[in-house]
């Protein structure tokens, strides 16, 4: 299904949207006082994937890019006139290469201080 490389892509946005989830379901319910803890954990873990994911790519053979859910639909709307049938569809897909890698690391590396 997926590459190892591929789910490193995959887990650094989900990461800490999987901690604000917990936050906003069970975080009063179950530990009022450290409500934080899904936060930063999220962030830092994202934080090490984008550097997992900075190392895939550095270690990749040529100069093609790390890609997943290559063109993937996402959004799809039929009839937005009438008249000429036109409509719009917009395709999602995940990828990595140098210039992303080190992005990643820089933003997720400040996002993971800024949560701690």
């Amino acid at each position: 299904m997926f590459s190892v490389s591929e789910m490193y892509l995959w887990m650094i946005p989900l990461l800490p949207l999987l901690g604000s989830v917990v936050i906003v379901a069970v975080g009063r319910r179950w530990f009022p006082d450290q409500c934080h803890i899904p936060c930063i954990a999220g962030a830092v873990g994202a934080c090490a994937f984008s550097i997992l994911a900075f190392m895939a790519v550095m270690n990749h053979e040529g100069s093609t890019p790390i890609k997943t859910g290559a063109n993937a639909p996402w959004i799809k709307v039929d009839d937005l006139d009438k008249e000429k049938g036109a409509s719009v569809e917009v395709f999602f897909s995940l990828r990595a290469d140098a210039l992303t890698a080190v992005m990643l690391v820089m933003v997720t590396f400040v996002g993971s201080l800024i949560a701690i």
